[in-house]
């Protein structure tokens, strides 16, 4: 019995979403928000009506404007397959160390409701002085 259990876990595990959200190319290196980012479904199903939205945290950011963010919905993306999507915020400055929120909303198949992801991203300049988006944990205060 308790093999069977196993057995079950294993492959319920094996078969969980995975969506993940990663740093893609920037269309404007002056301009962080002009950054594409890579959603993928890293598990063996496939997910349903993927949304992407994102959150700024910074009081800093000056005459903030967001438009649709994120564009349309995803209606089925496959196992193994990924779609970049980018925030479409606007800003006249960019403070150093800025938080950037990406929510990824699915629905994974055999699911009755949405699953979402956050994945937390901190801006600062990479080695050649672009002010970029990297990933971080998600602080817990």
């Amino acid at each position: 019995m308790a093999i069977a259990a196993i057995g079950v876990l294993g492959v319920a595990y094996q078969l969980r979403p995975r969506v993940i959200v990663t740093r893609d190319t920037s269309l404007n290196v002056k301009d962080p928000f002009a950054t594409q980012f890579r959603v993928t479904n890293a598990g063996e199903l496939s997910v349903y009506d993927v949304r992407f939205s994102c959150v700024v945290n910074d009081e800093r950011f000056i005459n903030v404007r967001v438009t649709r963010a994120g564009g349309e919905p995803i209606p089925t993306l496959e196992s193994g397959m990924s779609a970049t999507r980018q925030c479409s915020i606007k800003a006249e400055s960019y403070p150093l160390l800025s938080e950037l929120f990406v929510d990824i909303s699915y629905r994974p198949k055999l699911y009755w409701n949405d699953v979402i992801k956050r994945t937390r991203f901190v801006n600062r300049r990479d080695s050649s002085g672009v002010l970029q988006w990297f990933e971080q944990p998600i602080s817990i205060r």
